[in-house]
Parts: C-alpha cells; structure tokens; sequence
C-alpha cells in the first residue's frame, strides 16, 4: 500500500501470495551456498558449473514466476478526483467518490499464526475507503500494527478525498467526523456545539467513582469487579496446572505459581485510575496506594477525541475509553458499563472546558 502518500492521484497496490516465493528463492540460494562450500570441488570443474547454472536457473524462473503472479494477481486501486478505478490481471472496475461515505478507521484484532490457533493474537490497525452500496468496491488504504500515525493519516486522507472521517468504536456504532471538524480539539467543537457525546456528569456518581463535587476537576476509577474476577480465573488456571505437575518436586515454586494470580488480583482491586485537569492539561495515570503508573498527559487543547468502546461478551458489560491527540492516546479499561459512561462524560467535561483566564 502507498503507505504515507495523501495528495491525488493516491495510487495502491496490494501485492498478493509473493512471500511463498521469495522464500523459495532463499532456500534454493543457501542450497547453493552449503553445496558449493562443502563439495571440494575446483570452480571449473565441471559437475561444479553444472550446479551454478541449475541454480541460476531456478532463481531466475522463481523471478519470472513472481512477476507473472504480480501482475495476475496484485490488485491495484487508483484514487482521484473523478472517483476509484481498480484493475487486476482478470477483473477492473470504477467508481463515482459520491459513491463511498467516508475514510473508515477500524481495529481488528487477528491470529498471529501457529496451529490450532496457539499462535497467539495481535491488534490491526485499518483504514478504508468505505464503499456501502458495495462491500466488494471498499479500497484499504492502510494496515498496521502499530497505532503510531494511523490517526494523522486518516485525517489526512478525509481532508484531501473531502469525506468524512468514519471511527468504528464497536457493537456496530460508526462515530462520524465531518472534514472541516478535523484537527479541532474537543474544547473546539464544545465552543461550536457539536460535541461527540455528552459532558453533564451529575452529582452522584456511579459506585466505582470517587469523586467529590466540591473537587470536580479529580476522580478515581475503579475496574468492573466481574471483569476482575474473569481475569483472576484465567490467570489461576495455568497457576494450578503448574501446581499439580510441580507437586511433590519442588517445595517452593507451587506456592510462587500460586501467589502471581493472587497478587495480580490484589494488584487490580486496590488499583485506581486517576483523572485530573491541573494547569490546563489532563492526567491520567494508574494508581496503587502512593504509586502511580502509566502515566500520561495530555495539553487540553491538542485532546481531539474521546470515545467508548464495548470489550469482551456482551453480558458482561465491560467498556474501555480512549483518549486520543494527534501525538498520543491512553485507554481505561475493564469499566463497567454506567462507570464508563460516566467516566467519558466526566474526561469531556474536562476537556470541553473554557480556558481560564
């Protein structure tokens, strides 16, 4: 993909099924190499050019193979002010801009491989050029594993195509920003009365807030008990696998397997998320008695987006907030879901808030 490119016309190629032959090619080159520094042979022996020239030869039609594929099979999207025209070796087709509704920014998360799905997982971070009447005729744009520039990117492109920029936050809610409200920071858009969501927190708050009305500019959150209590499940199994194979051999270490999962869930019910505006910024760190951790500071004038998303099954009802700038982000998760309601009101009442003067 044209990673980093935003001006029209935006060309991007997807390349398709090149990785199983640039490792073929590999393994037939070290083939070559351990044959000719382990066969003695004198470099113009015969049997000895007979195996460079078989070499050569299989390197040379893998080339010729991979470019064939490359133009058979990359897929291969242009992006102008008329509107998308894309072209395979065996399919082509175009589309009017009017046509898509927006830059999409998504996350998914993926197997990372390994059979049996043991390969473990990773996050993916993906921007599209979404395309509703066709599913089929939605351009990706971008695809990362790390979030560093996906968001200025994303503004970018809205800006330059004049879409708007679509979030997907989850449980199929799609948040949309028009092109002149990008790069508006959250106390922007509150002076211009289009607010992402609401800012009135009330006078009582949920039962996992501390907070006290007469400091309203602090507050520290608690995670969703269930939540914690499926992580301590989770964690407690491997704990007690080790338990039983270790029994008997080892006086030491079954208790030290036990005691991780239990300090872990000690560690998350005294834990606190703290949130604060001191000096015109907002804070946000991890508490555990006098320590903080992970913390993070955010100018209120650079916060542009504050959003929820849902996490794990539906029944259990868990949140997670995110507070994002062009520059960084921080999440709070594992919240239950009136908690992480009133947590994302309270961080917009805070970051809405007239500058003082």
């Amino acid at each position: 993909m044209a990673d980093g490119a935003t001006t029209l016309p935006l060309t991007i190629r997807q390349r398709r099924g090149r990785v199983f032959w640039r490792i073929l090619q590999v393994i037939v080159f070290i083939l070559c190499v351990l044959v000719l520094s382990g066969s003695g042979l004198d470099p113009t022996d015969e049997p000895l050019l007979v195996v460079i020239a078989i070499t050569a030869g299989l390197i040379l039609l893998f080339e010729i193979v991979l470019r064939w594929r490359g133009r058979v099979r990359d897929r291969i999207y242009t992006i102008d002010r008329d509107g998308v025209r894309f072209a395979t070796g065996r399919e082509s087709w175009a589309e009017p801009l009017a046509a898509y509704d927006g830059v999409l920014w998504r996350e998914e998360v993926r197997r990372s491989g390994g059979s049996g799905g043991s390969g473990g997982s990773h996050r993916v971070w993906i921007l599209e050029l979404r395309c509703p009447g066709e599913a089929s005729h939605t351009v990706p744009l971008l695809e990362k594993r790390s979030e560093t520039g996906v968001r200025a990117r994303w503004e970018a492109l809205a800006r330059a195509l004049d879409l708007p920029a679509l979030r997907d936050v989850g449980g199929g809610e799609i948040q949309q920003r028009a092109p002149d409200d990008l790069d508006l920071s959250v106390r922007q858009r509150a002076a211009k009365g289009r607010l992402d969501g609401p800012a009135e927190i009330g006078t009582i708050p949920p039962k996992d807030v501390e907070w006290n009305p007469r400091d309203a500019r602090e507050a520290r959150i608690r995670q969703h008990s269930g939540a914690r209590a499926v992580l301590f499940a989770f964690s407690f199994i491997p704990a007690l696998g080790g338990l039983i194979a270790f029994w008997g051999h080892d006086q030491q270490l079954p208790l030290l397997l036990l005691a991780t999962p239990l300090f872990g869930h000690a560690y998350r019910v005294a834990a606190r998320y703290r949130i604060a505006a001191v000096d015109d910024r907002l804070e946000l760190a991890l508490e555990f008695g006098p320590l903080r951790f992970a913390r993070r500071r955010f100018p209120i004038d650079d916060i542009e987006q504050i959003w929820t998303t849902s996490t794990g099954p539906a029944e259990l009802g868990v949140m997670r907030i995110k507070v994002e700038s062009d520059a960084r982000s921080a999440s709070l998760a594992l919240l239950s879901r009136d908690t992480g309601d009133w947590t994302a009101a309270f961080i917009r009442h805070l970051a809405s808030a007239p500058k003082a003067r």
